[in-house]
C-alpha cells in the first residue's frame, strides 16, 4: 500500500512543482507591464526627451492605434504628463513635436505633430487685446482648432509649442482679441 501510495504521490508532486515553475516564470515577465511613470512636472522636455527620431518615424508613430502600454513596447514613452480626462505623451525630431492623447484608460484618442519654429522668449512680444489675425502672422504653425469646429459654443483657445519646450495657450474673447496667455511646460 505504502508503494502504491508513493506511485500516486510522484505525479502529484510533478505537477505541483511544474504549477510552481510556470508561475514563477509568468510572473517575472510582468516586469515588462511596469506602470509607465508620470515626467516630473518641473522638468522640461529637453531633459526628458533623449531619443530623437526622424520626421518618418513621427509619421509612424502618429499612425499607430496602440494603448499606452503597446505604444511604450514599441517606442519607449520618454515624457508622460497627466492632462484633463487622461495623459499626454510627447516625442520629437529635431524640428517637430508629436504628442499622443491618451484616454483615463489609457487608450489612444489622437495625436498631433507640430512643427517648431518659435522660442518661449518670442511669446513675450503677445499682449492681452491683440488680435486672432495677428496671432496667426506670428505664428502661423499655431494649432488654432477652434476655427474649424463648426461650434460656437467652443472655447476660442489657440495652442503654441515652442522649441524649448513650452506650450502657450491664448484665449481669445468673442472679437476673437486675445484675453488671456497661459504658458506650462510640454
Amino acid at each position: 500500500m505504502i508503494a502504491k501510495s508513493y506511485i500516486l504521490e510522484f505525479p502529484i508532486k510533478i505537477l505541483l512543482l511544474l504549477a510552481i515553475l510556470t508561475l514563477l516564470l509568468t510572473s517575472c515577465n510582468r516586469g515588462n507591464d511596469m506602470e509607465i511613470k508620470i515626467s516630473e512636472k518641473g522638468k522640461p522636455i529637453q531633459e526628458l526627451l533623449t531619443e530623437i527620431y526622424s520626421e518618418e518615424q513621427l509619421n509612424e508613430i502618429n499612425d499607430l492605434k496602440s494603448s499606452l502600454k503597446e505604444l511604450n513596447s514599441q517606442y519607449p514613452i520618454q515624457c508622460l504628463r497627466e492632462v484633463t480626462g487622461g495623459y499626454r505623451a510627447a516625442y520629437r525630431s529635431t524640428n517637430s513635436i508629436l504628442l499622443t492623447f491618451f484616454d483615463g484608460n489609457k487608450q489612444k484618442l489622437f495625436s498631433q505633430k507640430q512643427t517648431l519654429l518659435k522660442k518661449k522668449a518670442d511669446f513675450e512680444s503677445i499682449k492681452v487685446g491683440q488680435t486672432l489675425d495677428e496671432i496667426r502672422d506670428f505664428d502661423e504653425t499655431g494649432d488654432y482648432i477652434f476655427l474649424y469646429t463648426g461650434r460656437v459654443d467652443t472655447p476660442k483657445i489657440s495652442s503654441h509649442y515652442t522649441v524649448d519646450g513650452c506650450l502657450f495657450k491664448i484665449s481669445y474673447d468673442d472679437d476673437l482679441k486675445v484675453i488671456s496667455i497661459e504658458s506650462e511646460l510640454i
